[in-house]
């Protein structure tokens, strides 16, 4: 069945979907996207998913004002009803690459004016992305794989205002952890 008839689009998209607060900004352009939970609270807060690309199973929660999850096209997002894009605080960018295969990953985002940015080609499977505080940045070049376990996913960190650069074509195992913080601030009571 063919799905070019953006009205039946959707129509689908919202039946197959819970959708809890504002609709404006969000495009979900392919009748694939299910069984996602999203609440969207804020102002001019988007969340587009190109033409090609679907996500499923998935939590999305955005709490602020000029927030963005930019998936593009042919991309591919299984969850398994516990991962989420979440986002609360202010101009934070989530954008995913063409040709990924995200697979049971999670982005979380605390603050304001983060990103997060997966190249063309990523496949990830049981990864964590984790952003507190302002102003930190998550580059992820082309062609990058990321593969963890249950009992040992991937995660990665980042915290008071700090920049992770992942370069092209590398490969990353079950248990890894990258962090730009140890997340304890030091302070001199003297």
């Amino acid at each position: 069945m063919e799905y070019n008839n953006r009205v039946f689009n959707k129509l689908v998209v919202l039946s197959f979907n819970k959708i809890k607060g504002i609709t404006k900004g969000l495009y979900l352009n392919n009748p694939k996207s299910k069984y996602n939970r999203i609440s969207i609270n804020g102002n001019k807060n988007i969340v587009k998913v190109d033409n090609d690309s679907f996500i499923r199973d998935y939590k999305i929660y955005i709490d602020g004002n000029n927030n963005k999850v930019i998936i593009n096209e042919n991309t591919q997002i299984y969850g398994a009803n516990h991962q989420l894009f979440f986002i609360s605080g202010h101009n934070n960018t989530i954008v995913i690459g063409k040709n990924c295969i995200i697979r049971e990953t999670s982005f979380f985002i605390k603050g304001n004016n983060n990103q997060i940015k997966l190249g063309d080609g990523i496949s990830t499977i049981k990864v964590e992305y984790h952003i507190e505080q302002n102003d930190n940045n998550l580059t992820i070049n082309d062609g990058c794989t990321f593969h963890g376990r249950e009992s040992c996913p991937i995660h990665i960190a980042l915290d008071e205002s700090t920049s992770i650069l992942i370069e092209e074509d590398c490969m990353f195992s079950n248990g890894i952890q990258m962090r730009s913080t140890d997340s304890h601030s030091i302070i001199d009571l003297s």
